[in-house]
């Protein structure tokens, strides 16, 4: 059997890196709310 993979880096800019952070923010917040209901 043949595997072919690649491998690649991001590079986000300084706005998407904060952006992303938002968003793990309000995934954690979203979790967190479920578990405590």
């Amino acid at each position: 059997m043949f595997n072919l993979t690649y491998e690649f880096k991001l590079k986000p800019t300084k706005a998407q890196v904060d952006q992303f952070n938002d968003w793990l923010e309000l995934n954690r917040r979203v979790y967190n709310y479920a578990l405590a209901e």
